[in-house]
């Protein structure tokens, strides 16, 4: 079968050469053809239109050239605050937008969606839309990764980096973090097998044990050798084998950090960083197990400034998790096969730990790796803005439906109705105004979520192709995000924003500030004072004995003298 013929294969800037040498030069259609490479018709046809672009051959697409814009900006901006599209339920509302719009088109009326190969060509005209592997983003990652946080922690950073003179001395520069390494593969890898099979497995455990590796670089790219916390608690010493030069572990109940295994850590990271004569800075996450009194005083007597990152940001302020722990999986996964494939059983236990890990974390963590998350983070070379804008769209996401007051009465509404009940008839024409004057909105901006601020165009003429485009960003609007309630008080994170841990935290709070009453330290403070859920249930009779009361009855009109005697309290 021979090939299929190629059509237009002569370029835009051909075409608008050999036009002016028709019409300056007076060449003939002939020469110029023969010339410049476009056959002589085509040619013929552009000097009789008198037109200088090309025109694509062949069949023309189902949706205009402005209707495909528009669909690719508010597909992209879905994408930016965290809603991407997947590509079946584009074609699913592509078809829907034709029927509603009564658009000639060829899709499958039975399945009532777009075919794959309109999908094909429509990526193939629109270059900057690709198929990408979505990442999961929780709500409190959405909402706490926003300018304000971000500024007020890169401002809190260069006073301590100012301080302590530490802009041009990178190498006194660290960031830790722990990472769990499951004892089998992290990704679902692709193997060879025949083609059109159905089932293809890879043996093993489904879910591995945990190990949790502790490491910590400097920004000069110098990587200390890491801890390595294993789950259990005897322990055994071949354990420690293979694993890279000056590595330590430890066991734990449950594999994970706790607070004395960070001073341990802290006293391993001490054989590595300079003297304790000069200051260091630490950074890391603010997690429970890193915050108390001695490990202030431990980091005051060794040297180190303990700065915490604002929860819920490290996916986008923390160095080692920006270059290091995500090749790392890669790298894991591919010396684990690698591994199984030149023995005979496929067994990975602690012992076999080091055979894999020590490879794997040699190429992770490689000094331009290191450097790169230090400086993606805006850490080292010191640089506020190096965080991009498209980072804080799903926060500003959050912050248009928080100002938006046609969002907040709609969801207002919806909270206040249940599903059984109507809604009246004010209500019913407030929502038909809202989805009228929606109707006719005409603008949207794809740089800021608009969405919500529709203007109204009634000035403008009102043509069948502005009533297909209004339509059409109405199918795409971006969701709204629901609020908290803010009936239930909810008690501040005690790292909501970046701090530096000193011994002033753990400062007793005198009785006029903490209410009345003293309290330990400003850390208990702040974890006492945590608000109870309120709850309708009835409260159940208390089983323990009656106390007697130290103040007297308040008696009503006429007293009346009690019989029954107040219970003696318990002796326990």
């Amino acid at each position: 079968m021979s090939p299929r013929k190629k059509y237009c294969k002569w370029s835009k800037d051909s075409l608008e050469v050999a036009l002016r040498a028709i019409r300056l030069d007076k060449m003939s259609v002939k020469a110029a053809s023969s010339r410049y490479g476009i056959p002589r018709r085509t040619l013929g046809d552009y000097v009789k239109r008198a037109a200088s672009s090309k025109v694509h051959g062949g069949r023309r697409s189902t949706l205009s050239n402005e209707e495909e814009q528009l669909l690719v900006e508010r597909m992209t901006r879905l994408a930016d605050v965290g809603f991407p599209m997947r590509p079946k339920v584009l074609k699913k509302m592509v078809f829907e937008f034709c029927e509603e719009n009564e658009i000639p088109h060829q899709f499958n009326e039975t399945k009532k969606s777009a075919g794959k190969h309109w999908l094909k060509l429509f990526l193939k005209r629109h270059p900057d839309l690709s198929l990408r592997k979505a990442q999961h983003l929780n709500e409190a990652r959405a909402r706490k990764l926003n300018k304000v946080v971000v500024s007020d922690y890169f401002n809190k950073l260069q006073k301590v980096m100012v301080e302590n003179d530490l802009m041009g001395h990178p190498e006194r520069i660290f960031n830790m973090d722990e990472k769990g390494c499951q004892l089998s593969l992290h990704k679902q890898p692709q193997v060879l097998a025949k083609k059109g099979s159905h089932r293809v497995h890879y043996r093993g455990k489904e879910h591995g044990e945990n190990v949790t590796i502790v490491g910590c670089s400097s920004a000069t790219g110098v990587t200390i050798p890491p801890m390595i916390i294993f789950k259990g608690q005897r322990r055994k010493e071949e354990w420690g084998d293979n694993l890279p030069a000056g590595c330590v572990f430890t066991m734990t109940a449950k594999g994970s950090m706790t607070t004395e295994v960070f001073q341990d850590w802290l006293e391993h990271l001490q054989r590595f960083k300079p003297s304790s004569d000069i200051k260091c800075l630490l950074i890391l996450d603010g997690a429970s197990c890193h915050i108390s009194l001695k490990i202030a005083e431990m980091a005051e007597r060794l040297g180190l400034i303990l700065f915490f990152l604002p929860s819920n940001t490290t996916h986008e302020l923390q160095p080692l998790d920006k270059s290091v722990f995500k090749p790392f999986e890669s790298f894991w996964d591919d010396e684990l096969m690698l591994f199984w494939s030149r023995t005979n059983d496929a067994i990975m236990n602690k012992q076999r730990f080091g055979l894999i890990f020590t490879p794997a974390w040699d190429k992770a963590t490689s000094p331009s790796n290191v450097r790169a998350g230090f400086e993606a983070c805006g850490i080292y070379p010191f640089n506020p803005n190096r965080i991009p804008e498209e980072a804080f769209a799903p926060a500003e996401l959050t912050e248009a439906v928080q100002r938006s007051p046609q969002a907040s009465t709609s969801r207002q509404d919806s909270r206040n109705l249940t599903p059984r009940q109507e809604p009246s008839k004010k209500e019913a024409q407030k929502r038909k105004a809202i989805n009228e004057k929606n109707e006719k909105s005409i603008s949207i901006d794809s740089s800021t979520d608009s969405d919500d601020f529709f203007s109204d165009s009634s000035s403008e003429e009102y043509t069948p192709e502005v009533k297909r485009q209004n339509r059409l960003k109405n199918m795409l609007r971006t969701p709204q995000i629901p609020q908290p309630s803010t009936s239930r008080r909810t008690r501040k994170a005690f790292n909501s924003s970046a701090m530096v841990l000193n011994k002033k935290l753990f400062i007793p709070i005198p009785p006029a500030t903490s209410g009345g009453k003293q309290v330990a330290s400003l850390v208990e403070f702040l974890t006492q004072n945590e608000p109870q859920q309120s709850s309708n249930k009835p409260k159940e009779p208390s089983k323990e004995p009656l106390q007697p009361s130290k103040k007297p009855l308040q008696l009503s009109k006429k007293p009346q003298q009690s019989t029954n005697e107040p219970q003696q309290p318990s002796k326990e």
